[in-house]
């Protein structure tokens, strides 16, 4: 094939018609919507923020809602990089810890109600993102324990979010498997028996909804 130089102009062929395209130009023309795309909502959300999820029709989403009351069922961490794309980082059965581009968050989500909180005291957070960003790959944490190297959604974030004196922001509370009535839900009474392990139920950890309300965070009202 011929080498072109910087000086030829490059022809794109589409239909009958012929486009005539500098190399500059076409490479402006593939960068530019993504720039703009990456800076339309980092006007709105930074670094830090919290995205907090309302349940979807999932088994498992619905069993965290009837144990944790009817609220939020999961929570994202925000990265806004230096280009000042946006990504999301957070725990899910399907994938663990992950992180990808907001829009195909949200896409994913297929409209489900999200919310955006912040810090009162947002010191530090850069590093705390940095921490939940070195956790990609990690498994999902299906025993809800707080010292095996997996992590649920609010257990992500209540591990990387800390102080500068490395002191927790968040702090844990006991869990509660069961629902309003006192009755385990079949979702958990399969799971745990699955896994071959007590319910574990009271024991410290902590769930979106309870973190949604501490002191530390603000509702910005903003809705991605």
């Amino acid at each position: 094939c011929q080498n072109y130089s910087n000086d030829h102009l490059r022809k794109v062929e589409k239909g009958s018609d012929l486009i005539v395209m500098s190399p500059y130009k076409l490479l402006i023309l593939i960068v530019l919507p993504i720039f703009i795309s990456c800076m339309r909502s980092s006007t709105t959300l930074k670094n830090g923020d919290l995205l907090f999820f309302k349940p979807q029709e999932s088994v498992m989403e619905q069993a965290i809602s009837s144990s944790t009351g009817e609220g939020f069922v999961h929570v994202a961490i925000v990265e806004v990089d230096e280009g000042k794309c946006i990504w999301v980082i957070d725990a899910t059965p399907q994938k663990g810890v992950g992180r990808i581009p907001l829009k195909k968050k949200l896409s994913e989500e297929k409209g489900e109600d999200v919310y955006v909180y912040r810090l009162r005291d947002t010191s530090g957070l850069g590093a705390s993102v940095r921490k939940a960003k070195s956790l990609v790959g990690k498994s999902y944490d299906w025993h809800f324990s707080q010292d095996n190297d997996q992590y649920y959604c609010s257990e992500l974030v209540c591990v990387c979010y800390t102080r500068p004196d490395s002191k927790r922001i968040f702090s844990n509370s006991p869990m509660n498997f069961l629902d309003k009535d006192g009755q385990l839900p079949v979702f958990w009474k399969e799971l745990f028996e699955n896994l071959d392990i007590p319910v574990p139920q009271g024991q410290d950890g902590t769930n979106p909804e309870d973190l949604s309300h501490s002191s530390e965070l603000i509702n910005t009202g903003i809705r991605p």
